[in-house]
């Protein structure tokens, strides 16, 4: 693949990965970080230029919001019900909280370590 750096991660991550594979100069390791780096470039970039217009699409792409609640969340901002819907959102965000806050999640694969109040998840 002759690409420019600039142009490497606006391409799909998944034809960025097999083109990685592809190189016999790196190994296993290297590739997951790499496709780890480029995972969280596109994730920090969908987060800073994110449209609040067309955020019912974002989530519901999220597998831990049930469809019920984006579209619940939907026809209360088409109603121009905000106080309902700001009342929803952070309720999402609660939810969310638990989620990521929850150790015992990561626990169970062995990912993480749990020392005092800080918590190390281990990508590699």
């Amino acid at each position: 693949m002759q690409i420019v750096p600039e142009d490497l991660l606006e391409r799909d991550i998944k034809e960025i990965e097999i083109n990685i594979k592809g190189i016999d100069k790196i190994d296993a390791t290297d590739t997951k970080r790499v496709m780890y780096l480029i995972e969280l470039y596109a994730l920090l970039k969908h987060k800073y230029t994110l449209d609040p217009k067309d955020i019912i699409n974002d989530l519901k792409k999220i597998s831990f919001l049930s469809s019920k609640e984006v579209e619940s969340l939907e026809r209360h901002l088409k109603e121009e019900r905000y106080s309902t819907s700001i009342k929803q959102i952070f309720s999402m965000i609660s939810h969310l909280k638990e989620i990521i806050l929850d150790v015992s999640v990561f626990l169970k694969n062995g990912s993480a370590y749990h020392y005092g109040k800080i918590i190390y998840l281990k990508k590699w």
